[in-house]
């Protein structure tokens, strides 16, 4: 990994035709970075930011570059998932689980990911593969983390409708808590942001509507530009959604109904079938 880092580093550095000498004066010897892009020696944790700074190029794009360009494991496997439950594949679901607990090791993630698993099989299959136990090991993985990383924002994200509600609204205001650091990074800021629209909808689901309030004043917080079309759309079915559970007004259908429109308006049939979906459940 040394030797792959340097040589990725050494392509960035080139390809902006920044030579060794550029740098050196900058806190790094010339035969430190040399060494370490020839694979020789690795560096601290300080100076490699301070060299990645020197050449300009963001810590997560460099990291994604030396993953041969690919998300890390558990952006693919929530990326699979979501194709299994886009086309009802509860085979290749079934498989992705089975191949999971034969590469699996003895770590945390690799538990937490099964447990996922099982949880999404369980959910497209309607055939049970977790128990209470299960729920435990992630709700108290969950309550361990002081500060959530991508993998526990994911990780709760897509299973945050399995919780009882106390647990999850305990857990949803946790996740706001805890990830307030990376709301101004678009990457974070988006995951972030479906998080807590959804967790205005299972509170408005539930008929917990003073919880989604809480949830409708903190997503107003995001203060949505109109470069994030999606969170607004969405945000506007929430609002109205909850409009409905709270006053029952046609008005409130309309709109929600409007904003389907609008989704296939500009060809996201997939999407517009789903919140349809939620609406004609919402009207039996």
């Amino acid at each position: 990994m040394v030797k792959k880092f340097g040589e990725i580093y050494k392509l960035y550095r080139e390809a902006k035709k920044i030579t060794l000498r550029d740098i050196e004066h900058k806190g790094i010897s010339r035969s430190q970075l040399s060494r370490f892009e020839k694979g020789e020696t690795d560096l601290t944790t300080s100076k490699f930011l301070l060299a990645l700074e020197q050449i300009n190029v963001p810590i997560e794009e460099f990291m994604y570059a030396a993953n041969d360009y690919k998300r890390d494991r558990f952006y693919q496997i929530v990326d699979e998932v979501k194709q299994c439950f886009l086309n009802r594949n509860v085979t290749r679901l079934h498989k992705l689980l089975i191949e999971r607990i034969e590469n699996s090791n003895s770590s945390t993630f690799s538990e937490m990911e099964i447990i996922f698993l099982k949880i999404k099989l369980q959910e497209l299959s309607n055939k049970e593969y977790f128990n209470d136990t299960d729920i435990k090991k992630i709700t108290d993985y969950l309550f361990s983390v002081d500060f959530w990383g991508m993998f526990e924002i994911l990780l709760f994200g897509n299973i945050m409708y399995i919780f009882n509600h106390e647990t999850f609204l305990l857990l949803s205001k946790e996740m706001l808590h805890r990830t307030e650091f990376y709301h101004d990074i678009p990457s974070y800021r988006r995951v972030i942001a479906s998080m807590a629209l959804n967790s205005f909808i299972i509170c408005t689901e539930r008929n917990h509507l003073v919880d989604a309030k809480y949830f409708e004043m903190q997503i107003s917080h995001f203060n949505f530009d109109e470069s994030e079309i999606y969170e607004r759309l969405i945000f506007r079915y929430a609002s109205s959604f909850y409009e409905f559970k709270k006053d029952y007004t046609k008005q409130s259908i309309l709109k929600m109904r409007k904003v389907i429109g609008f989704m296939r308006a500009v060809e996201c049939e997939k999407l517009a079938e789903r919140y349809e979906e939620h609406l004609n459940n919402i009207l039996e």
